[in-house]
């Protein structure tokens, strides 16, 4: 039958194990689309030529038995072979198995040959039973795909098979090893091909008269008709008697591997052949494969194990021997033989030096054990291998031949070894067999050995452990007892691990409890490291906590047990023992049981264990009192001789634990018990604790644990509630102030306010506190204490408390709020009196200077109380105020807010207000908010871009920014509360200033509300304080003894709480009596009269008074509101000007400045305090007189001198006077203040001249100027009195040295053409540089990129130094992505423009500030042209300084990430050097250096800073 006959073309096989079957049309040729090559192979092979010549010439090719080509070649089919191969290695794989296949084609050739036995002179032929026919049958006979196919391929392969066994018998005699390779395939029950067709019935049918060789069994269900096919057809030609003849005759020697290859087939078929057969023609094989292994040598073995491949041969030849042998009928004895063969090999395999070799041997061993362990199964369940050996025989080969010895020699570092070996180990374990010798055996395995034999024998142990008796268990840990003190710190860590492990998993307890008991005598081990003890520990309570223990709790209270005896008893292990106690009571749950959820007997939760505890035992008695017995124990330590000088870190009381570390592990744990177990501490133990920490404290840490721990113990409200107020007032308060610490006062801190508060004296809120309706604190007496005997930290923290507790007060004491202040403002000066007296005693005694420090700091802490106090309620008070703070109550220096106003819809608007350095921001906040006269929400004010908050509303704008110009923004928002209220009090209870009623926490905002309530600031303290005069004269005393001793503390605070409180109106009476007193003989005083009181009032008085006098004065002269003050028509300042100019009093304030001796008692600070003031009245008095000249010469010929007060007209600041116009808003007017007053005095100089005498004189201006040179000076050779006294030029050098340093390497000369080159002295160009800095990161905030960053593009204003930036031509709307255009000045650019024409905005901008600031200090930019830009290599001259240097270099980095933000330029070591001191004096000094006289406010060329942008050396024009 051809494959035409079943219309398939072509039941080729592919790599899919596809059917590929070519029908005879066309179209469905098509529809497959398979490959060119493989369509066209099959047409080739398997399609009948149209030329029919062909078809015979392959007919009779096939035919013919000619072996010998025409030129005596033996022939082979060499272009099937190729054809064959091409299929094969394709990557979709062909195996044509038609009988005119390639295959079958070669199979005839190759069989033809072989019969001839001139196969081996074809290397076609060779290369053919090598390859092909070994790849060919591998895939057909095994691959995946096999059972997908249908029955027609399968019947091909068959007769493929029957064939390639024509050839395989043909060839036994050549041992030709790939062909019974494949017939070991071939002959395998189990390969694919037979299980695809195990229903197979037999084809092949013998003749009558021939021997059967193999038959299917009756009891299997799979037949396997075609595999007992093979096995007939192999007998059948021979096959069996040339196997017996090659392993019976001694022609050839036999080798392992030909003896394996030769039993295989028949091994693992040998089920399927008949008694008969295997008699016949194995039996002989039996009796001679045995003696053939004895014959083998060592060094055959270790050839034969060498590789994994062949480690397992021999056994495996043995096994298959042994199966053949049960084929046999009554053949017992020789299937025993077999079995001590098979233990034979296995022992000597065993032996080798080979990996493999032992790990397949343990493989052998194994089976045999699995054999062992099967059960007897039934007929169509029986065992594939039917053993004659016993568990018993096992064991006994195994003890008699010491394979537990050989296998523990060597390769434990394997886990795959061992994993072999514990298989094993079982096996014995479960026959009982397992010796405490085997034991020592297993264990000493590792002793000494590699961390990884160490890690796999323990992992081996932890294992097994579960499988010992309880003789063995105990052993092995006598095992780990011994080990223990022979082993290293490493090896004891793996030691408890295996320790633990072998408890964790335990159920019935038996393992756990011995591990527990174990490791608890490791940790009671004096001769290990704490680690190791700390390992131990941690492992006890993991085996507690984690075990499978079914009565965990009842193991863990019996373990808690165990450790308050070692408590109780204090055996030396009392550390140990809490810590443990504490870790096991964590482990119970927190929380208790649900009510539906079944309660288990015992303690279910935390509580209920530590409850327990201390019924049973009085938990908290045992470990107070084990405290106090070991504090009295190392105290006796410490006293006894030579331990003086132990410090607590090298005392260690048990060896293990040093003494801080006793004590912490005692107070922790109570503090534990006492919030887990909910328990309260008993006054008793309390004071023991106390006793013994705190006043009979070993060293000074004892008493800072025990603060620390009495802080925290008060703070979890576990004292008993009647313990805590008699614990504070009989123990805690009985302590010496000095020997409290910062803890000690957190601790005094926290049960001060929680008695208090238990008292309903005080509430506790959760930031601060608030007093209630009762002053009389418990340990207020004590706080003072504190605060004047304790250490400057504790004082500190006292007064912060005091402050606290005297600025917050609930509403119920509001009511009297006023009394209040006064009586703790009277407390505080009762207290200052004699103090200040004592000091002002000890001050005339020399016997008493020991005693006077400590007095001294009493009385400055006392005021710093007073201070705090004043000043905390000030700041709470956010109205409007008409009873000004001294500080605050004269006219400051005038500044101009740019006030922008959101009036919503996006609209804003912009307007300029005159404010001065005095102005509140509350001031302003109110001033916007009537200005707009809005009821919407609060107003926000922000300042550079940050809020400025409520609480900030009473600092004053010098306070917060020294600019003569500030930008404010303003915005309306719905009421919040900001994060800015004060972290020590809310801002609802710092009310308690502003009013009696109570008003929202938001008042602070709403600015309609904040009108002045003349009630509520008389409460202030601050105005009750002004109410008494002799207040004011006590603090000027104080003031005055601080000057004589040189405290410069004790006097800055009293003049602190001099600045705080309002004016004294008594100074203001005594000036004011000064013009209006009458004479002896009641009439007006005359002017000298008046001049002499005036000298009396300044002069005839102490170095405070005559401060506190001249700043009355300034006041008086200038108060804050005086532009409000001089609209009135009548007005006391205005009279006061005129009866002080006609008395002369202006000749007063010179002398002072003029007259040294007037000064002499002062000290340097206040001498310098009265200067300033000074000068700040003459420089109003000088303005208000330079007007009054020249509208009293008014008509006449102006002179020069007119001409020149004019100029100084012109740049002096003066006071506007505010109008208000027809809608009710203030309009400035161009009359000043100072214009009012001197219209005044012109009006009335004929009552009240101005004496001529009494006005500015030369040798006045002459003395001006050395008085502003002496305070501007900062030498650190002179001081200020030895500049006074020096001569006028001496000054004015020192001054010039420190006020100006040319550079080193070059002078400024006019005549000097490189002097305009020059750069900028450092500290001039730092101030711009800082300047330039703000401005940009305000047009930046602003949304604004600038992108023409360079010296012509700021304005300075030569008068202040104030800088401009201007030409916003170039710029662009600020963002992250790129840009792609530069308009801006190309020297000043960044390389990255200049070689790929795109930058990011803000690393361009700060490359350009690099060019900026070299071009300040250095007179030109460095970098004249692109290239230039590119190589990036600045050249810096001699004279500048590093910082410089390095913040240029930053900023000129070739890469843009890495120059710094605008910040971090702020933050650079450069700017933070001190700036010039005056910058418009050094503006004009250097314009008169470098002599140009031209006027204009520009930093170059009339405009810009000095360099020209195209980097051209051409002149520099007006340079500074």
């Amino acid at each position: 039958m051809t494959a035409k006959d079943h219309s398939i073309r072509s039941p080729l096989l592919d790599d899919n194990g596809q059917q590929s079957l070519e029908l005879s049309d066309p179209t469905d040729q098509q529809q497959q689309q398979l490959p060119p090559d493989y369509i066209s192979s099959t047409i080739q092979e398997n399609e009948p030529s149209d030329d029919e010549e062909d078809n015979e010439q392959s007919a009779s090719q096939i035919e013919d038995n000619s072996i010998y080509d025409e030129h005596g070649q033996v022939k082979f089919p060499l272009n099937d072979l190729i054809k064959l191969e091409e299929q094969l290695n394709q990557t979709r794989w062909v195996v044509p198995v038609l009988p005119d296949g390639e295959l079958i084609k070669c199979l005839r050739a190759a069989v033809r040959l072989a019969s001839q036995k001139v196969d081996t002179k074809s290397d076609s032929c060779q290369r053919f039973i090598r390859d092909s026919l070994v790849n060919s049958f591998t895939k057909v006979l095994c691959d995946e795909a096999v059972q997908t196919w249908k029955h027609e391929i399968f019947k091909y392969i068959y007769q493929n098979c029957m064939v390639f066994i024509e050839l395989c018998v043909l060839k036994l005699e050549d041992d030709c090893l790939p062909l019974l390779e494949v017939l070991g395939l071939l002959m395998n029950p189990s390969c694919r091909f037979h299980q695809s067709n195990h229903s197979r019935i037999s084809d092949l049918q013998l003749a009558s008269e021939k021997e059967i060789f193999a038959v299917s069994n009756e009891y299997r269900m799979q037949q396997r008709g075609w595999l007992i096919d093979f096995i007939n057809r192999f007998g059948d030609l021979g096959g069996f008697d040339k196997i017996s003849t090659r392993f019976l005759s001694s022609e050839n020697k036999l080798t392992i591997s030909v003896v394996v290859a030769l039993l295989k087939p028949w091994g693992l078929c040998y089920e399927y052949l008949t008694h008969t057969t295997v008699k016949k023609y194995f039996a002989p094989i039996i009796n001679f494969v045995p003696q053939f292994l004895d014959q083998l040598t060592e060094n055959d073995l270790k050839i034969e194990t060498k590789t994994e491949p062949k480690s397992d041969t021999l056994s495996t030849v043995i096994r298959w021997l042994r199966y053949l042998a049960s084929r046999i009928p009554d053949n017992e004895k020789e299937c025993r033989n077999l079995d001590t063969l098979r233990l034979k090999m296995i022992l000597r395999i065993l032996q080798t030096n080979s990996f493999s070799g032992k790990m397949n041997a343990l493989n052998e061993v194994n089976k045999l054990i699995m054999s062992l362990n099967t059960i007897q199964r039934s007929t169509l369940n029986r065992s594939e291998e039917p053993e004659s050996l016993t568990a018993e025989k096992l064991i006994q080969w195994i003890q008699e031949n010491q394979v537990l010895d050989i296998v523990l020699r060597d390769c434990l570092h394997q886990p795959q070894y061992v994993e072999k070996l514990e298989k094993i180990l079982r096996f014995i374990i479960k026959e009982q067999a397992l010796s405490r010798t085997d034991l020592d055996k297993i264990w000493n395995s590792s002793c000494g050995k590699h961390e990884a034999i160490e890690k796999n024998v323990h992992d081996l142990l932890a294992k097994l452990a579960w499988d010992f008796s309880p003789e063995q268990l105990e052993h092995l840990f006598d095992c780990f007892r011994e080990s223990w003190t022979k082993a290293s710190k490493k090896q004891r860590e793996k030691l408890l691990e295996l320790i633990r492990r072998l408890a964790e998993d335990d159920k019935e307890g038996l393992m756990a409890n011995k591990v527990l008991e174990l490791l608890w005598n490791i940790a009671h081990d004096q001769n290990l490291p704490n680690e190791i003890i700390d390992q131990a520990l941690t492992a006890h309570l993991k085996i507690l906590d984690y075990s499978c223990l079914q009565e965990k709790e009842k193991t863990k209270l019996i373990w808690l047990d165990k450790f308050m005896d070692e408590v109780k008893h204090d055996r030396g292990h009392v550390m140990i023992s809490l810590k443990q106690l504490r870790e096991i009571c964590m482990q119970f749950h927190e929380g208790v049981f649900a009510q539906n959820i079944a309660r288990m007997p015992g303690p279910q939760n935390r509580t209920g264990v530590i409850d327990i505890l201390e019924k049973k035992y009085e938990l908290t008695r045992v470990v107070t009192e084990n405290l106090c017995q070991y504090m009295e124990t190392a105290r006796k330590y410490k006293e006894s001789e030579g331990k003086g000088n132990l410090v607590p870190e090298e005392y260690y009381a048990d060896g293990r634990f040093n003494h801080n570390q006793q004590i912490h592990e005692r107070l922790n744990f109570l503090k534990f018990t006492l919030k887990e177990g909910r328990l309260y501490l008993s006054a008793e133990h309390s004071k023991m604790i106390w006793i013994s920490l705190a006043e009979q404290a070993i060293y000074p840490n004892d008493r800072e644990q025990c603060f620390r721990w009495f802080a925290e113990i008060i703070d979890e409200d576990d004292f008993e509630p009647k313990a805590a107020k008699d614990f504070f007032q009989n123990h805690l308060m009985k302590l010496e102030p000095n020997l409290l610490t910062d803890l000690g006062m957190n601790c005094f801190d926290r049960f001060f306010k929680s008695v208090n508060a238990q008292l309903n004296k005080l509430q506790q809120k959760r930031r601060s506190i608030r007093l209630m309706n009762d002053e009389d604190l418990v340990g207020i007496e004590y706080l003072w204490k504190l605060i004047l005997n304790g250490s400057d930290e504790v004082a500190d923290r006292g007064i912060q408390l005091m402050r606290e507790i005297y600025t917050n007060i609930s509403p119920q004491l509001k009511t009297d709020v006023k009394r209040i202040h006064e009586s703790f403002i009277s407390d505080c000066f009762e207290r200052l009196r004699p103090v200040y007296d004592s000091v002002k005693l000890m001050h005339t005694q020399q016997d008493s200077k020991q005693e006077y420090q400590p007095k001294l700091n009493s009385l400055i802490r006392i005021l710093i109380v007073l201070r705090e106090y004043l000043a905390e309620c000030d700041n709470s008070y956010h109205k409007e105020r008409s009873i000004l703070p001294m500080a605050r109550a004269f006219r400051g220096r005038a500044m101009t807010l740019i006030i922008r106003v959101n009036t919503g819809q996006n609209r804003t608007d912009d307007f300029e207000h005159g404010f001065h350095s005095n102005d509140t921001w509350g001031h302003i906040r109110r001033f916007i908010h009537n200005r707009y006269k809005s009821a919407y929400g609060i107003i926000e004010l922000y300042r550079n871009n940050e809020i400025i908050y409520s609480t900030d509303d009473n600092r004053t704008l010098g306070q917060t920014d020294d600019r003569d110009r500030i930008t404010v923004t303003a915005r309306w928002v719905q009421h919040q509360n900001h994060g800015g209220s004060s972290g020590e009090s809310s801002s609802s209870e710092s009310e308690m200033n502003n009013n009696n009623n109570s008003l929202a926490s938001t008042s602070h905002h709403n600015r309609s509300s904040d009108f002045i309530d003349i009630n509520a600031e008389s409460a202030l303290p601050s105005v009750i304080f002004s109410q008494k005069h002799e207040y004011y004269q006590f603090l000027i005393d104080i003031a005055d003894l601080a000057c004589k001793e040189g405290n410069t503390r004790l006097r800055d605070t009293s003049r602190h709480i001099l600045d705080l409180i309002p004016m004294d109106s008594h100074a203001t009476k005594t000036l004011n009596s000064c013009f209006t007193l009458l004479s002896a003989n009641n009439e007006q005083p005359t002017a000298d009269e008046c001049l002499a009181r005036l000298n009396h009032f300044y002069f005839n008085v102490s170095p405070s008074q005559m401060l506190y006098n001249l700043k009355t004065t300034l006041i008086n002269f200038l108060p804050a509101q005086i532009h409000q003050i001089c609209l009135q028509n009548s007005n006391h300042v205005e009279g006061l000007h005129v009866r002080f100019l006609n008395a002369g009093g202006l000749a007063c304030l010179l002398n002072i400045l003029t007259e040294k001796h007037y000064t002499d008692e002062c000290d340097v600070s206040t001498r310098k305090s009265i200067y300033f003031v000074v000068l700040y009245l003459l420089k109003r008095l000088l303005i208000i007189l330079v007007i009054y000249q020249l509208r009293s010469t008014h008509g006449s010929t102006p002179s020069p001198f007119d001409e020149s007060l004019e100029q100084i007209l012109t740049i002096m600041p003066t006071i506007p006077l505010p109008v208000m116009n027809i809608v009710g808003e203030q309009q400035h007017i161009s009359m000043s203040v100072e214009q009012k007053i001197a219209t005044t005095l012109i009006a009335h100089r004929m009552d009240y001249p101005i004496p001529k005498n009494s006005l500015l004189q030369y040798h006045h201006i002459k003395e001006f100027i050395r008085l502003i040179w002496c305070l501007a000076a900062d030498s650190k050779q002179n001081s200020l009195e030895m500049n006074l006294k020096n001569d006028f030029n001496v000054i004015h050098q020192t001054f010039k040295q420190e006020n100006f340093r040319p550079n080193e390497n070059s002078e400024l000369n006019d005549d000097n053409e490189e002097d305009d080159e020059s750069g900028l002295d450092e500290r001039l160009a730092r101030d711009f540089f800082k300047q330039i800095l703000q401005i940009l990161k305000d047009v930046h905030a602003c949304g604004v990129l600038h992108r023409d960053i360079k010296d012509e593009n700021f304005l300075v204003d030569m008068r202040s130094g104030q800088l401009y930036l201007i030409d916003f031509g170039s710029g662009a709307l600020l963002h992250d992505e790129i840009y792609t255009d530069f308009e801006g000045t190309q020297c000043y650019a960044a390389p990255e423009w200049v070689t790929c024409r795109r930058y990011f905005g803000l690393p361009q901008t700060v490359w350009s500030l690099g060019i900026l600031l070299y071009d300040l200090v250095c007179g030109d930019v460095p970098f004249p042209d692109d290239l230039a830009i590119i190589k990036c290599q600045p050249q810096f001259p001699n004279h500048l300084s590093q910082e410089c240097i390095q913040l240029i270099e930053q900023c000129l980095s070739i890469r843009s990430s890495e120059r710094p933000t605008l910040d971090q330029c702020l933050q650079s070591e450069w700017l933070k050097h001190p700036s010039s001191k005056d910058l418009s004096l050094s503006l004009v000094s250097r314009r008169r250096m470098t002599g140009h006289t031209n006027h204009s406010h520009h930093l170059k060329d009339s405009n810009s800073l000095p360099k020209s942008t195209t980097g051209s050396s051409s002149s520099r024009g007006n340079s500074l």
